[in-house]
């Protein structure tokens, strides 16, 4: 299940709880409000998707990110803070890629892509974008194999993500399955 913060909380947490008592997964990507996030939400959430800025929001404190151990450190200090010691997180970092931290601190970074011939225009939704195309990916690599493909979902995630910033707008741009086979191609193409 797949939650965002653009809509009433108290719906967010009711459906976070049931999900959790069917044992399916809940991804909360926490963009949409700059308030803070119910300790009962997060305790409900299996992952959670911040962007750099709304990682230190949930920290609580002005700190800066550069190396993994900073990154490690800030989920540490998130899980003991929201009470959910298995929390995961998907970080969006923009041009400098992602990153998905487990719940046994294991770190996989995806770069972002840069393909020539698909300028960028408008940056509107990508991240939402990014979250959701992870996240399918996520479920579908987990449902055939009996365990996610990280490496593999982030790389969906941030060719999906590429794709809808070469367009203007923000449901407009989101793209199809072809649209995203083709950023995959090109993508392995400049890179070898």
């Amino acid at each position: 299940m797949l939650l965002q913060r653009e809509i009433n909380e108290e719906i967010n947490i009711f459906a976070a709880k049931k999900a959790q008592e069917n044992k399916i997964i809940v991804t909360l990507d926490v963009g949409g409000q700059d308030t803070e996030i119910s300790k009962e939400l997060i305790k409900n959430t299996n992952i959670i998707s911040p962007n750099e800025t709304e990682l230190i929001r949930l920290l609580g404190k002005e700190t800066i990110l550069e190396s993994e151990s900073d990154f490690i450190n800030a989920c540490l200090e998130i899980r003991k803070k929201y009470d959910n010691s298995s929390l995961e997180f998907l970080i969006k970092l923009g041009a400098k890629g992602a990153m998905f931290i487990t719940k046994d601190n294991i770190i996989y970074k995806q770069n972002a892509f840069s393909i020539k011939s698909m300028p960028i225009v408008d940056t509107t939704g990508a991240g939402d974008c990014f979250t959701g195309s992870f996240s399918g990916k996520y479920l579908e690599t987990l449902l055939l194999n009996g365990k996610p493909n990280i490496e593999e979902s982030l790389e969906f995630g941030t060719a999906a993500a590429y794709k809808s910033i070469t367009s203007f707008g923000a449901s407009n741009s989101m793209p199809t399955l072809d649209e995203l086979k083709k950023v995959l191609e090109l993508a392995k193409e400049v890179n070898n």
